[in-house]
């Protein structure tokens, strides 16, 4: 790739031989009777040879001279490319218009040398030459989109015209600049390097995307190409400028702050400073008068799910959906099992008078004993729960009262422990989807969420083996998972194994060594597999306790992360870690009881993905918008925000928890003295996606996209 020169002209047109004489001293021998001083080699180290030389000069006589000189040098050595640019009818710069005009043209001729130099060429710049406007704009110029340096020649020439050195120097002719230098000539240029490598400026250049934006017409000969003067680029500049300057206020004010330290999505920065005071003083989940105005801004947003389990996605309603999908194959069923279509008949007609106390009595179950359903018959699995979920077609509240009971009150559902929150979701899960049927449409369902509820990305974490059954294997269920994920729109969906802690120790090494198959023998799997989950009642088996059967993963470099901390204490967080090389914790609830621990999660980027609804609900975290939460524990997203962790927010199992990803925002906001601010919602949310399981290239993409969506809804409400 090409070095690159770009310079301004002025009458002197000397200025670009005296420069070259250094950086092409092999092929330009100006120097050569004068034993320069070694400094003078040393200060140009790494630059140069010049390959080609852009000039920017104004449309004037003496401009037009000094061109003329410079083309007759030029033709006499011939050792570079020249290429001279003139803004037409710009004789001389006596106006701001003018100005602007002229400095939109040297800052095409920057952008579009860097285009060409590309990565491995040089771009540098001389500040020698030309009006000091211009040489000021060049320098601006090389601030904004970077060069590999500045430089500057100084001549020690007597003043006066009849000095005897400056009648020499004003009688060489062009050709003379092509051969040594007489020595009391030679001995009065001195180079300077004004500035070293300049990187070009955070959030204000973007080389390809201007260099497509503002053309520029390269001249094909050395003669001077008159170009239409404008001011569009110069605009653009400044404006970035003006964007850049706010980074760096909004840079102080807020990421040099330890309760910023986890950053936000850096476009924002950018913002002017009242649109990031107003994103720093609202706030999300302290006035239960403006929740839906709340829910409706953080539906709005772009989301990333990380923590959520296919088995307790479906809501009651949904799961009867779900139910539909076999209600032929249920119906078949009926129709040749007498004591099956009697049973569901009665259930029915219980159903039809809105009698739970009936429906009690008929089943001989209550509520929290519903797995049993799926034993109660001899049909196959899963037609006796769907066929119980069909009894409630017409009537889902009836089914939302009678699984939910009192926890149907927010209030009340709280602190209920692992138990009966697991107990809640025995009808779905490997309950009801254990079949491609029903499979397909709990898939279809969850895409309507995301859809719903602005999310872009979710891991969604499952047991294919636990829905495998007769004529259905662990392979076939995941392909069914991936035909439903590739079939959602506007969501990349991955899939996550799980290996349950009150799980067969067989079933665990299963989940292992199909996820490690799949991923040498299904390319489609190895492009939607994110990684692999422990879960399930931590008191039942420590994470340390299985690190043989997770040396698998390991060996073939899978990510891994563990549900660890939620209800226990910091020590399963600690073997998570240390034992199973966990990348992120499900829950972390108690890792603030090792501040060590803590700080060697903010320092490796290990993300906690807190699920603030389920955590209530199993736990009892203090609400300031629920009744008697006083009583409970303060949660502790304040206090990892507060030491910088890369926290995430998650629904944990939607159906279950009676919740979305913006409810739970709206949750973790409601659990925190004060709420949340706007600003660390969307702090949050760029966690989510930084955070993600993917390659690196693919969560690139998705934070420009999220960025860019997050500044039109940040925009738009100033």
């Amino acid at each position: 790739m090409p070095n690159i020169l770009v310079a301004t002209l002025g009458t002197t047109w000397q200025v670009i031989p005296e420069l070259l004489g250094y950086t092409n001293r092999r092929s330009l021998p100006l120097y050569s009777a004068v034993d320069r001083p070694s400094d003078s080699g040393d200060s140009l180290a790494g630059i140069g040879p010049v390959d080609e030389l852009w000039l920017v000069t104004t449309d004037s006589d003496q401009g037009r001279k000094a061109t003329e000189n410079l083309v007759q040098w030029h033709g006499c050595w011939g050792r570079l490319k020249l290429r001279i640019w003139s803004p037409t009818g710009i004789a001389d710069i006596t106006s701001p218009v003018e100005s602007r005009q002229m400095a939109d043209l040297i800052y095409r001729l920057v952008v579009h040398a860097h285009h060409r130099a590309s990565r491995e060429g040089q771009v540098l710049l001389s500040l020698a030459g030309g009006r000091k406007t211009m040489s000021a704009e060049l320098q601006q110029a090389g601030r904004v989109f970077g060069c590999s340096a500045m430089l500057h020649i100084v001549d020690a020439l007597p003043a006066g015209d009849k000095s005897p050195e400056r009648q020499t120097f004003q009688s060489l002719a062009p050709r003379d600049w092509t051969r040594p230098l007489p020595v009391e000539i030679a001995g009065c240029f001195h180079p300077i390097v004004v500035a070293g490598r300049i990187e070009p400026l955070e959030g204000a250049s973007d080389i390809e995307a201007l260099h497509h934006e503002f053309p520029l017409e390269i001249p094909a000969a050395p003669g001077v190409l008159r170009s239409p003067p404008g001011e569009r680029l110069y605009n653009e500049v400044h404006r970035r400028l003006k964007g850049a300057s706010q980074l760096y206020q909004n840079y102080r004010r807020l990421h040099l702050d330890r309760r910023h330290a986890a950053g936000s999505f850096r476009a924002l920065y950018m913002l002017p400073s009242r649109i990031v005071a107003g994103l720093q003083s609202e706030r999300i989940g302290v006035d239960p008068d403006r929740r839906e105005v709340d829910l409706r801004w953080l539906r709005a947003l772009p989301k990333a799910e990380l923590h959520c389990h296919f088995g307790g996605i479906l809501a009651p309603s949904q799961m009867i959906r779900v139910a539909r999908s076999v209600e032929d194959r249920v119906a078949a069923y009926r129709s040749g099992d007498g004591t099956f279509d009697r049973e569901l008949g009665e259930i029915e007609t219980a159903v039809a008078e809105g009698d739970l106390e009936r429906l009690e009595a008929r089943l001989g179950i209550v509520p929290t004993q519903t797995k049993e359903l799926r034993r109660r018959w001899k049909c196959p699995e899963p037609l006796g729960v769907a066929g119980f979920l069909l009894a409630f077609r017409r009537a889902p509240a009836l089914l939302d009262r009678w699984l939910f009971g009192e926890h149907v009150d927010p209030a009340r559902f709280r602190q209920v422990g692992f138990p009966v929150y697991e107990r809640l979701g025995d009808l779905q899960g490997s309950g009801l989807l254990r079949c491609r049927e029903t499979i397909r449409e709990a898939m279809a369902v969850l895409g309507e969420q995301c859809a719903a509820d602005n999310i872009t990305y979710l891991e969604l974490r499952c047991s294919p083996m636990k829905y495998a059954h007769e004529g259905l294997s662990g392979e076939e269920v995941v392909r069914e998972m991936l035909d439903g994920a590739e079939r959602i729109e506007g969501c990349d969906v991955r899939l996550m194994f799980i290996a349950s802690r009150h799980g067969e120790p067989a079933q665990i090494t299963g989940h292992v060594e199909l996820a490690v198959r799949l991923l040498e023998e299904d390319e489609r799997f190895a492009q939607r597999f994110a990684g692999f989950d422990l879960a399930g009642d931590e008191q039942v088996c420590e994470p340390a306790a299985l690190r043989r059967e997770f040396a698998p993963l390991r060996e073939e470099v899978i990510r891994i992360t563990i549900h660890a901390g939620e209800g226990t204490t910091v020590e399963n967080i600690w073997q998570a870690v240390y034992e199973l090389s966990a990348d992120r914790i499900g829950h972390g609830l108690s890792l603030g009881q090792d501040p060590r621990l803590a700080d060697r999660f903010r320092d490796r980027s290990i993300a906690v993905e807190l699920c603030p609804s389920s955590n209530d609900q199993i736990l009892g975290y203090r609400d300031r918008l629920l009744p008697d939460g006083a009583g409970f524990q303060c949660y502790p997203l304040a206090d990892y925000l507060q030491r910088g962790l890369r926290v995430t927010i998650n629904t944990d199992n939607p159906g279950i928890s009676r919740t979305t990803l913006s409810h739970e925002y709206f949750k973790a906001a409601a659990m925190m003295e004060g709420g949340l601010s706007k600003w660390q919602v969307l702090q949050l949310i760029r966690n989510g996606f930084r955070s993600a399981f993917c390659d690196f290239e693919t969560r690139r993409k998705m934070l420009i996209d999220a960025e860019r969506r997050v500044m039109e809804i940040v925009s738009a409400g100033d």
